[in-house]
């Protein structure tokens, strides 16, 4: 597997929010490493703790930022504990975050390689143990991004990362809510299938091409931005509407049609 050379960008995935200096500690230590680094704030305001919200959100940046990029994901209940730490290197980019599902989407990629971060060989000690975030994954970010560390050289290959499930039937779920209050799920339309729409909390939200298909104050939904079914109301907040937000079981509506085609009547 060829390696990207490092593009000196490194992108925050958190939840720590706006409120504390966390994020800035991490920034600081980051361009401790290397003064030259490009930082990206993705987002800060994750429900706490939400593994899957986390996990979606760093999907959404594959193949978004030049290759090279290195991206720090830190969602980490588990922080202090023996929970391992990972590097995945994928989609022409580097992956750091705890190895608690947050890099699924990644690690089913068949480019990806992951690694087990030896910490203790990269002479890294923590000052703390519950901020891996800065103490662990920000000098690592930085040393990736400007050159000074090899990604080859953060530790042995990792055999069995931990995976989230991903949503098979009813399974699936809304995992982000936007600004707008849209419930981006992660249900995924396979190419050639037929949906009517979405079913979420005993509401059924047709399926439209976008938001100006329906007239304002109806529930919809369509396939958003990141490429996955969302819930809208046109001019509205549907989390607001449906008294929904992340975690929330949704269930695709099937045609009679699509249904008949694959019994082959």
């Amino acid at each position: 597997m060829r390696l990207p050379a490092p593009s000196g960008i490194v992108t925050l995935t958190t939840d720590f929010g706006s409120v504390d200096p966390y994020v800035a500690q991490m920034k600081g230590v980051v361009l401790g490493q290397c003064r030259r680094a490009v930082l990206v704030d993705v987002v800060h305001e994750l429900p706490p703790q939400d593994i899957g919200a986390a996990a979606f959100v760093m999907a959404s940046l594959v193949e978004r930022f030049p290759a090279g990029t290195v991206h720090i994901g830190v969602v980490d209940p588990g922080v202090g504990s023996a929970r391992r730490v990972l590097g995945v290197a994928a989609a022409d980019a580097f992956w750091l975050a705890p190895d608690n599902g947050l890099l699924t989407a990644l690690l089913a990629r068949e480019d990806a390689r992951a690694l087990v971060i030896d910490v203790d060989a990269l002479g890294i000690r923590p000052a703390s143990r519950t901020f891996h975030g800065r103490d662990v994954f920000a000098p690592i970010a930085g040393r990736l991004a400007g050159g000074t560390l090899g990604f080859a050289s953060l530790g042995p290959r990792c055999a069995d990362p931990v995976r989230l499930a991903g949503p098979s039937g009813s399974g699936a779920r809304v995992v982000w809510v936007d600004r707008y209050g849209n419930l981006i799920t992660d249900l995924v339309l396979t190419p050639g299938s037929v949906c009517r729409g979405v079913v979420a909390a005993g509401r059924e939200a047709p399926l439209v091409g976008c938001y100006a298909d329906a007239a304002p104050g109806s529930l919809v939904s369509l396939v958003g931005s990141y490429q996955t079914v969302e819930l809208a109301l046109v001019g509205g907040s549907a989390a607001r509407e449906l008294g929904i937000g992340a975690g929330t079981p949704v269930q695709a509506q099937t045609s009679r049609l699509d249904t008949q085609d694959q019994d082959g009547r």
